[in-house]
C-alpha cells in the first residue's frame, strides 16, 4: 500500500503554504486518500490471503496426485522436478498481486469511496456511527459487483505470463515449454474456481471480517483522540479522565481533527516494522499489529478453511477421476 502512503504525504508536501480555503480544498482530497487506504487494506489482505490459499491447495493437491503417478513411471525423479517447476512458476505468480493487482483493488475502491464520503466535508463533526455508516455503504457497493471484481482482478494476477505463450511453445515437447503449459493449466483452473459462487462467499466472509476489524480501529481513533484530549487537562482531573468509561460513541469530533489521527494510526505499525532490526520485540508488540491479527483470523476463518480443503481434496482424487473415466 506504499502507493497509497506516497501520494498522500505528496498532497501534504505541497499544500503546507496554501491559505485557509485551498487547505480546506486539501484536507478534502486527504479525507479521501486516507479512506480509500483504509478500505483497499481490507480488500488486499482478503483478496491476497483467499488466493494463496487456493494456490496452496491446488499445488499440494496436484502434489498428491503427481506422487502417486511417479510411483508408477519409471523416470519419476525426472518428473517430480518437471512437476515442481511447474508449481514455482504458479506460486511466483503472485507477486504480480503486490503491484497490478492492488492496483486494480484501489481502482474500484477509491471511486466507491468518493461517491459515499463527497457528501460530508472535513468540517463537520461526525460521530462513530456516522462514519461507520459511510464504510458500510462503501462494503454494500463493492459487495454489488464483487463477482466481476474478483474475476478482473484474478485475470489481471494469474493471466499476465500466459498470454505471452503462443501455440506453437505450447504444443513443445521442451522440458521449459513442457513447465510452461503444465502451469497455464493451473492459471486455467484457478481461473475457474474464482468464477464459482463459493469463492465469491469466501471474499465476501473475509472481506466482512476485515470490516469488523476496521470498524473497531475506528472507534479506537475516535477514543485515542478524546483520551489525548483528556490528558491535557492537569493534576486530580486528568486523573479522573483516565479513570472513567468512555464511550465512542458519544464523542463528536471534526472530521478535520479526526484525520490526522486516523493516518497515524494507520502507519503506526510500519514505523515499528521498520525498527525491526535495531530493537527485538516481545510478543505483545507484534499483538498490536492489526493486520497480522486479521491475516491470523482470516486464515482460520471456518469458510476460506473449509473451501481450501474442499479443493485439496478435490485435486488429491483428480488421479482417480481420471482413471475412472
Amino acid at each position: 500500500m506504499a502507493i497509497y502512503a506516497n501520494n498522500t504525504n505528496t498532497i501534504v508536501a505541497s499544500h503546507l503554504n496554501q491559505t485557509s480555503k485551498e487547505r480546506l480544498t486539501y484536507f478534502e482530497k486527504i479525507k479521501l486518500e486516507i479512506f480509500s487506504f483504509a478500505v483497499s487494506e481490507v480488500y488486499a489482505i482478503a483478496f491476497f490471503i483467499t488466493y494463496m490459499r487456493v494456490q496452496l491447495s491446488i499445488t499440494s493437491g496436484k502434489m498428491y496426485n503427481d506422487s502417486q503417478k511417479g510411483n508408477s513411471t519409471e523416470n519419476s525423479t525426472q518428473f517430480n522436478k518437471d512437476s515442481n517447476s511447474s508449481y514455482s512458476l504458479f506460486l511466483h505468480l503472485l507477486e504480480n498481486f503486490h503491484q497490478f493487482g492492488v492496483e486494480n483493488i484501489v481502482t474500484h475502491v477509491r471511486k466507491v469511496v468518493e461517491q459515499c464520503f463527497n457528501n460530508i466535508p472535513v468540517t463537520e463533526k461526525v460521530t462513530l456511527k456516522g462514519i461507520v455508516n459511510l464504510l458500510e455503504q462503501v462494503q454494500n457497493q463493492m459487495s454489488s459487483s464483487l463477482g466481476s471484481l474478483i474475476e478482473e482482478n484474478a485475470s489481471i494476477v494469474f493471466s499476465t505470463n500466459k498470454e505471452h505463450l503462443t501455440d506453437e511453445e505450447l504444443n513443445s515437447n521442451s522440458r521449459t515449454f513442457q513447465e510452461m503449459r503444465n502451469c497455464s493449466k493451473m492459471i486455467d483452473e484457478i481461473l475457474d474456481i474464482v468464477k464459482i459462487s463459493d469463492f465469491n462467499k469466501v471474499i465476501g466472509n473475509c472481506t466482512n471480517i476485515g470490516f469488523s476489524n476496521l470498524y473497531d480501529f475506528m472507534s479506537e481513533c475516535f477514543l485515542k483522540f478524546e483520551m489525548d484530549d483528556d490528558h491535557q487537562s492537569s493534576g486530580e482531573q486528568a486523573f479522573m479522565n483516565d479513570r472513567q468509561f468512555i464511550n465512542p460513541n458519544k464523542i463528536m469530533i471534526p472530521l478535520v481533527k479526526l484525520l490526522p489521527e486516523i493516518w497515524r494510526q494507520l502507519n503506526s505499525y510500519e514505523s515499528r516494522y521498520d525498527q525491526i532490526n535495531q530493537r527485538k520485540f516481545d510478543f505483545n508488540d507484534n499483538k498490536k499489529n492489526r493486520n497480522s491479527l486479521l491475516v491470523q483470523y482470516l486464515l482460520c476463518s471456518d469458510s476460506l478453511t473449509c473451501f481450501s480443503a474442499n479443493l485439496y481434496e478435490a485435486f488429491c482424487n483428480e488421479h482417480e477421476i481420471s482413471n475412472g473415466q
